[in-house]
C-alpha cells in the first residue's frame, strides 16, 4: 500500500523534471489523495439524507482529484494545479451555499488560500494570483453567505452539525497534512542542502588541489564587450612559481598580463583577445612574454567560453610554459632541416654520379651494340657480349640506387594512363624468358581468363615490380620453374582487385632470415651475395613501390622447396582505345634486340641536328643516325643550337641538358621564342644523363616534345623520331 501512494504522490515526476518544480507535484498529488480521501464520508452523508445535487458536486471531485494525478502524469503540471484548485473552491462554495451552512466551511478556503501558494514556485506568478484570488473571493462570498444564509437544501440542524464535524475535520486534516509535509519537505531540503554544502566543500578542495597541481595555470576570465573593464575572477596562485608572474599583481591589477606580453607579439596577442570576444568559441595561442626576471619565455593559452551575454563574456582556460618545449621543437627544426640538407646533397650527389656515370656509359653501351651489329669475327662475339653484360649491369645498378633513393625521399609519382594488362604481362613474359632459358629453367605465365583487358594505372612501375620478382626468381633457382599468376579477386564499382605472384623452385628462404630481405643493401645472407651476386636493393625498390600503390608484398618460403611473392592492386577499369593504349617501352619481343642499331626504315628524309658537347656521345649518336640514313648535323652548345636552327630548317633536333656557354633548357625556350612559326612546332627530344623525375619535368616545362635518358635504347630513340616527326607534318 505504501509503495502505492508513494508512487501516485510522484506521478509525472520523472528524470526530466526540474528539481525545483518537483516538490510542488508532489503536494498536488498528496493533496487530491488527501481530500478524495476526506470527502469520501460526505458522499456518503449526503446521498443517505437525499441531498442528491450536493452528492453528485462532491463525487464529482473525488473524480477530479484523479484527473489531477493523471493530468501531472501527462506532464500537463500548470492545469492539473490549476483545476485542481479552482474546482475544489468552486464545489465547496456551491455546496456549502446550497445547504446553508454557517462559516465553517470558510476552513477549506484557507486550505485553499495556502495551497495557492504552497502549490507554485515564485516565478508562476498568473498561477498564484488567479488561484489565490479566487480562493479569497470564496472566503468572502462565504463569510458574507454564513451571515445572511439563503440555504436551497433545508437539512435539520443535527445533520448540519454533523456535516460541519466532518467538514472542519477534513479541513483541520489537510492543514495538518499540509504542515507534515512541508516539514518533510523542509528536513529533506536540509539535509540536501548539508549534502550540497559538503559536496561543494569537497568539489571546491577538489578544484583546489586540481589548479594548484595543474600543469599550468588555470584561470576564470572576464571582460566587458566594450572593453570598459576586465579582470579575473579566479586565477591559480601556480602562476608564481610556473611563469615566474607575480599572482597579487595579477589578480589587482587587470593590466598586469597584458604588460608582460613580448612587444613582438603584442599585436597579434590582443587581436587574439579580441577574436576570442566576439566569436565566443574555444580558442588556442602560442605566445611569447617577458617574466619577472625579465626573461623571454613561451606560453600556451587555451581558452573555453562558459557563459556570455550582451555585455560581458567569461571564459575558462589554462595557460601553460612551453618554453623548454619549443626549445626542443627549434633544435627538432634545425635537425630536419639539416636533415632535408643532408638529403637534397645526397640525391644531387646521386644525379650527379649518375650524370657522370651515364656518360661514359652511353659510349659504351652504345659501342658495344655498333660492334656488335658490324658482324663482327667470330672470336670477337664472346669478348663483346661480355662486354655488354658488364656495361648493362652497371647500368641497372645505377637505375636501381637512383629508384632507392626517389623511393627513400618519398619522390615516386605513379602515372594514370590506360594500358593493356595482356601486352603488358606478354613484354614481361618476353624479358624475363631470355634469362630463363639461359638457364635452363622453365618459365610459365598464367592469366585469370575473367581478367579485364584494359586499366588505368602506372605500367611501368608495375612492370618494374613483377620484372624484379622475375629476376630474383630466375636467379636464385638453378633447376625446375618460375611461375607468374595473375588472378582476379573480385571486381566492385569499376575497380578489379587483382593479386599478383610470382612462385619459384630455388633455393628458398629460412624463417629468420624473412624479416631482413626487404631492408636496402640486403640480402638473406652473405653467401648468397658471394653466390649469386646483386645489390640487394631488388625488393627493397619493389617493397617501395608497393607502398606508392598502397600495398604490400607478401611472401612464403621455405629453404630448398622454393618461395612465392605475392600482392594484390586495386587498378582502375577501362574500355579498349587504341589511342591511349601504353605499354612501357622497355619490354621488347627480343631481349637480345633491346640495343640493336639496324636499320629499319629510311631516315633518309629526315635533317636532324644533334646539341651535344661531349665527344664520344657525339661519335656513338653520329653512328646510329647515319647507319640509320639521316643527314645530321652536330653543334657543342645551346648557343649554337639556336644561331643553327635559325639558318637551317631541320625536321628534329636531339638535345643535350648539361652543356657550356647556354643550356639545353636555356636553347630550347630561345627557339620556341622566336618569332616564325616553325620554331613553336620543331621537334625537340632531350637526351640527358641526368635520370630524375625533376629533370623530366623541368624538360617539358621548358618546351620540349620527348625525354630519353642515356644510355638511350636506339628502338625509343627511332620510335619517338619517327612520332614526333609525323605529328609535326601533320
Amino acid at each position: 500500500m505504501k509503495a502505492i501512494i508513494n508512487r501516485l504522490a510522484n506521478s509525472g515526476i520523472s528524470s526530466e523534471t526540474p528539481i525545483n518544480l518537483e516538490k510542488h507535484i508532489r503536494l498536488c498529488n498528496r493533496s487530491a489523495m488527501m481530500v478524495s480521501l476526506c470527502l469520501v464520508p460526505l458522499i456518503f452523508k449526503f446521498g443517505y439524507e437525499e441531498a442528491y445535487f450536493v452528492c453528485f458536486t462532491t463525487l464529482f471531485i473525488v473524480l477530479w482529484e484523479f484527473v489531477t494525478l493523471y493530468l501531472n502524469h501527462l506532464k500537463r503540471y500548470d492545469l492539473a494545479r490549476v483545476s485542481f484548485l479552482v474546482f475544489n473552491s468552486i464545489v465547496a462554495f456551491t455546496n456549502s451555499t446550497i445547504l446553508g451552512q454557517d462559516a465553517y466551511i470558510f476552513l477549506y478556503y484557507l486550505s485553499s488560500l495556502s495551497a495557492s501558494f504552497a502549490f507554485f514556485q515564485t516565478h508562476e506568478q498568473w498561477q498564484r494570483v488567479v488561484t489565490a484570488g479566487l480562493a479569497a473571493l470564496a472566503i468572502i462570498l462565504d463569510l458574507i453567505v454564513g451571515w445572511r444564509p439563503f440555504p436551497i437544501h433545508e437539512l435539520p440542524s443535527n445533520v448540519l452539525y454533523e456535516i460541519s464535524l466532518i467538514e472542519i475535520a477534513g479541513a483541520v486534516g489537510c492543514l495538518l497534512y499540509f504542515m507534515m509535509f512541508f516539514l518533510q519537505e523542509y528536513e529533506a531540503a536540509n539535509v540536501k542542502l548539508q549534502r550540497n554544502a559538503h559536496q561543494l566543500r569537497l568539489s571546491e578542495r577538489k578544484f583546489k588541489n586540481i589548479a594548484n597541481n595543474s600543469p599550468g595555470v588555470v584561470f576564470e576570465w572576464y571582460m566587458m564587450k566594450d572593453r570598459s573593464k576586465w579582470g579575473f575572477n579566479y586565477l591559480s596562485p601556480r602562476i608564481n612559481d610556473l611563469l615566474n608572474l607575480d599572482y597579487q599583481k595579477a589578480i589587482k591589477d587587470p593590466n598586469y598580463l597584458s604588460s608582460h606580453i613580448y612587444s613582438e607579439d603584442a599585436g597579434d596577442f590582443f587581436a587574439f583577445i579580441k577574436d576570442v570576444i566576439y566569436k565566443q568559441q574555444e580558442n588556442q595561442y602560442q605566445y611569447r612574454f617577458v617574466d619577472a626576471n625579465g626573461e623571454v619565455r613561451w606560453a600556451s593559452l587555451a581558452a573555453t567560453p562558459i557563459h556570455g551575454d550582451d555585455d560581458k563574456v567569461i571564459y575558462n582556460g589554462i595557460v601553460s610554459d612551453i618554453t623548454s618545449l619549443k626549445k626542443t621543437e627549434q633544435v627538432l627544426m634545425a635537425a630536419k632541416e639539416k636533415a632535408e640538407e643532408a638529403t637534397a646533397a645526397k640525391a644531387n650527389f646521386l644525379a650527379t654520379m649518375s650524370h657522370e656515370i651515364r656518360t661514359p656509359m652511353n659510349a659504351v653501351i652504345g659501342i658495344a651494340h655498333l660492334l656488335q651489329d658490324d658482324n663482327p669475327k667470330p672470336e670477337q662475339v664472346e669478348s663483346i657480349n661480355i662486354l655488354k653484360f658488364a656495361a648493362e649491369n652497371l647500368l641497372s645498378l645505377i637505375n636501381d640506387i637512383l629508384d632507392f633513393s626517389k623511393i627513400e625521399a618519398g619522390k615516386i609519382t605513379l602515372e594514370e594512363v590506360t594500358f593493356c594488362m595482356p601486352d603488358l604481362l606478354k613484354g614481361i613474359e618476353k624479358t624475363t624468358q631470355y634469362h630463363a632459358i639461359e638457364k635452363g629453367i622453365v618459365l610459365e605465365v598464367f592469366i585469370d581468363e575473367r581478367l579485364p583487358e584494359c586499366y588505368e594505372g602506372d605500367p611501368t612501375r608495375l612492370s618494374q615490380i613483377l620484372i624484379n620478382l622475375l629476376s630474383n626468381a630466375v636467379k636464385f633457382t638453378e633447376q625446375g620453374r618460375v611461375k607468374l599468376a595473375v588472378k582476379l579477386v573480385g571486381i566492385r564499382n569499376q575497380v578489379a582487385n587483382i593479386e599478383f605472384s610470382v612462385t619459384d623452385t630455388g633455393i628458398g628462404i629460412s624463417e629468420g632470415n624473412l624479416g631482413n630481405i626487404f631492408e636496402h643493401f640486403s640480402q638473406a645472407d652473405s653467401a648468397t651475395t658471394r653466390t649469386y651476386g646483386g645489390s640487394g636493393l631488388g625488393l627493397a625498390i619493389t617493397k617501395g613501390l608497393l607502398d606508392a600503390h598502397d600495398s604490400q608484398v607478401r611472401v612464403k618460403s621455405e629453404v630448398g622447396v622454393g618461395t612465392t611473392f605475392s600482392f594484390s592492386l586495386n587498378m582502375k577499369i577501362r574500355e579498349p582505345d587504341p589511342l591511349a593504349l601504353t605499354v612501357p617501352g622497355c619490354l621488347e619481343q627480343d631481349p637480345s634486340q633491346r640495343y640493336s642499331t639496324s636499320q629499319q626504315g629510311d631516315f633518309s628524309c629526315y635533317s636532324i641536328l644533334l646539341v651535344e658537347d661531349n665527344p664520344v656521345n657525339v661519335m656513338v649518336a653520329e653512328k646510329i643516325l647515319k647507319k640509320w640514313g639521316a643527314a645530321l648535323d652536330i653543334v657543342n652548345n645551346g648557343e649554337q643550337a639556336v644561331n643553327q636552327v635559325m639558318s637551317k630548317d631541320y625536321d628534329l633536333v636531339l638535345m643535350d641538358i648539361q652543356m657550356p656557354i647556354m643550356d639545353g633548357y636555356q636553347a630550347t625556350k630561345a627557339i620556341r621564342g622566336l618569332e616564325e612559326g616553325r620554331f613553336s612546332a620543331l621537334p625537340i627530344i632531350a637526351l640527358t644523363a641526368t635520370a630524375t623525375e625533376d629533370t623530366k619535368e623541368a624538360v617539358f616545362a621548358a618546351g620540349m616534345n620527348d625525354y630519353l635518358s642515356k644510355p638511350f635504347n636506339p628502338k625509343q630513340l627511332k620510335e619517338s623520331i619517327q612520332r614526333l616527326t609525323l605529328i609535326a607534318a601533320e
